[in-house]
């Protein structure tokens, strides 16, 4: 359990003050997906009928984003806390490849639509490390694990269809933000962004199909 205790940015918060309670704006670390990668995806589910079949459901193309924090409450003292964290993280660039389209059940009784990285993103899960490890070293709750992938709705209420190999869509990661979400219309409005470091040299791979 944390608990509030006196001092600097070492004091723990609790995490009924720390996490994001479910309504109102919330502060979350984010990537924002390049303009490149966002035109691609965009041609990608209009020619595979996903933007006809979403109609008012699909998000907007600036709210597509990767997300590599857990939500945590927009309270000042958890705002400069993030930020700091932010501010410690050092790793380098990477690569995102979205190669799949699928939907599956939410609580919410529709179905998430997305596209995602089938296979594993183990760059994509050191910068969530890092992140996770420095709102730790602030005294925040260190949030979990995200698979690489871009939501595109979070209320299909169609019958869903198989996951289906879409044309890989090649995202170059150099950056990631601290963003606010909330407000009508839905927004992300940035608080903070760090560049990552000189991206590491490719592996090459066998194709995938």
């Amino acid at each position: 359990m944390f608990e509030r205790l006196p001092g600097g940015s070492e004091a723990h918060l609790a995490r009924d003050d720390a996490w994001w309670p479910g309504r109102g704006p919330r502060l979350l670390f984010i990537l924002r997906l390049a303009p490149s990668a966002t035109a691609a995806l965009d041609d990608i589910i209009g020619a595979a009928g996903i933007k006809a079949m979403l109609g008012r459901e699909l998000f907007p193309a600036g709210l597509w984003h990767q997300s590599v924090s857990d939500r945590y409450a927009d309270r000042p003292e958890v705002r400069d806390r993030l930020l700091a964290a932010g501010a410690a993280v050092q790793v380098p660039g990477f690569t995102i490849e979205l190669d799949q389209l699928r939907a599956y059940g939410n609580d919410k009784g529709s179905y998430n639509v997305e596209a995602r990285q089938r296979a594993g993103c183990p760059d994509l899960a050191r910068l969530v490390d890092a992140i996770n490890g420095a709102v730790a070293g602030q005294g925040l709750p260190r949030g979990g694990g995200h698979s690489p992938h871009v939501t595109v709705s979070y209320s299909f209420g169609g019958e869903p269809q198989k996951p289906q190999t879409m044309p890989a869509v090649e995202w170059t990661v150099d950056a990631f933000e601290l963003v606010v979400g909330g407000g009508r219309p839905y927004t992300y409005s940035t608080l903070g962004r760090w560049m990552l470091g000189p991206h590491a040299p490719r592996a090459s791979q066998p194709g995938l199909f």
